[in-house]
């Protein structure tokens, strides 16, 4: 406790020294500041909005064969330069070029029947379809009329001569039949040929006798129908519908070639555009392709930085601006661009809300680097730091900071002006800031002469500790 009363003594000491040697001079500080007369004059000021981002390419694709193969051969590695059409990767086309060859051999079939169809029958091909029309129609007339008398009695015949054979066979038989292994004497063997041909004589008596059934007209009447058509088909030649349907075939035809050869195209990646490879995911002899990467290409040629700009300054922001771009892995370098686009909606995080989850509301702006800008040190990734010309103000009033005061009681923004050679509180409004200089908005003219006021180190601590009127 004496330890701590002995540092509030001392603390009490310097204290009071302290003041008397700042303030124990009555109004030292208005005597000892110097005045300085500066002239006003016009000066450009510019209104920047500085912000930091990264370097993106203005395309980054990775790019995949369309199906699934074999890759035959990998044409780039990773940073090479390609121009538009360049193959990158190839993938094995040996089953491609054999469906080709089968696509391609099933329509030169379809066109020659095609070509057939559309040529003049032949006039052993039209002989050949009237005499089956002619036997058809004879076919038909046979069953609807009925069987002839002759072919009855014909039939009548055969059967009682198979009859009368029938009956003397089974005499014979009976003759013998008490013997034993009958069955292998001929007499049995003639008794089974007997009754054979009896059946067969009988079947064709009751054919000849038994009158056409409806089904059977029909299926006549239904040959003679399809003799009549081919005829017609080739008396009058290939009709609409035949020459519709015949080059529908040809066109299905040449559609499965053109597939084919399609897949044979895809099986060569190219390059979409001039730029440089970044990656490249594969090897000889693996089984790449359906979506999974193979190369990946940046056009590294055009760049831009992706910025996000506070509230405060985003209304500044339009598109167009000017904008200096340094890229920080070469200080000093200062890129031209301009301000491509300004985000109307705030920047959010991937799980949604505000960017870091604060009340700090931030805009998307991209800066575009002006494309005749030669220097090809840019990589994708690289932090940036963007300058961006919000506003420029030609001929504006300005005025040196020093010589702007404020009132600590009003607020009031002032400075002291000359008046016919005394110095004049004249109250101000200022504008944009500038490096050592503010505008003026209204207040001061050109040529008007205001006083800057340069006072001591004691005066600064006095004005600085000491309220303003004591």
């Amino acid at each position: 406790m004496k330890r701590v009363l002995t540092i509030i003594v001392v603390l009490a000491v310097v204290g009071a020294g302290a003041y008397y040697l700042i303030w124990g001079r009555t109004g030292a500080g208005a005597d000892s500041a110097s005045l300085t007369t500066v002239t006003v004059g016009k000066d450009t000021i510019v209104s920047e909005v500085a912000a930091t981002g990264s370097v993106e390419p203005e395309r980054e694709v990775s790019l995949s064969f369309k199906a699934p193969g074999r890759v035959a051969a990998v044409l780039v590695k990773a940073g090479d330069r390609v121009v538009t059409g360049q193959p990158l990767a190839t993938q094995d086309t040996a089953d491609m070029d054999l469906q080709l060859q089968q696509a391609q051999a099933a329509l030169r079939l379809t066109l020659a029947q095609a070509e057939k169809l559309a040529s003049p029958p032949a006039d052993e091909d039209l002989a050949a379809a009237r005499a089956a029309l002619q036997s058809a129609r004879a076919g038909y007339d046979r069953a609807a009329s009925g069987p002839k008398a002759e072919q009855v009695t014909i039939a009548q015949v055969q059967l009682q001569k198979a009859e009368i054979a029938l009956q003397r066979a089974q005499t014979a038989y009976d003759e013998v039949k008490w013997v034993g292994a009958i069955g292998a004497l001929p007499q049995s063997l003639a008794l089974q040929a007997a009754t054979l041909d009896y059946e067969a004589a009988k079947a064709n008596y009751d054919l000849q006798v038994k009158p056409a059934e409806a089904s059977d007209l029909a299926a006549l009447s239904a040959q003679i129908v399809q003799a009549q058509s081919q005829v017609a088909r080739l008396e009058r030649g290939l009709s609409d519908e035949d020459r519709a349907i015949a080059m529908a075939q040809i066109d299905q035809a040449r559609i499965a070639v053109e597939q084919i050869e399609l897949q044979r195209v895809n099986a060569t990646l190219t390059a979409p555009f001039t730029g440089r490879v970044a990656a490249v995911y594969v090897e000889e002899g693996q089984i790449a392709g359906g979506g999974g990467p193979v190369v990946t290409l940046v056009e590294d040629g055009r760049y831009h930085i992706s910025v996000r700009v506070d509230e405060t300054d985003v209304g500044q922001v339009a598109e167009g601006q000017r904008v200096d771009i340094q890229p920080e892995s070469f200080p000093g370098l200062a890129l031209a661009g301009h301000v491509a686009q300004v985000s109307l909606s705030p920047a959010t995080a991937e799980g949604g809300g505000l960017l870091g989850g604060t009340a700090i509301v931030q805009y998307d702006v991209r800066v575009d680097v002006d494309v005749d800008e030669d220097f090809e040190g840019l990589r994708p990734g690289m932090t940036a730091q963007v300058i961006i010309e919000a506003a420029r103000y030609e001929d504006a009033v300005v005025v040196p900071n020093r010589a702007v005061q404020v009132d600590r009681e009003s607020g009031v923004t002032f400075v002291e002006k000359l008046v016919s050679g005394e110095p004049v509180r004249q109250e101000i409004a200022l504008g944009v800031a500038g490096e050592g200089v503010t505008q003026v908005v209204f207040g001061l003219d050109e040529g008007d002469s205001v006083v800057i006021r340069s006072v001591s180190s004691l005066d600064e601590l006095r004005n600085t500790f000491m309220p303003m009127g004591n």
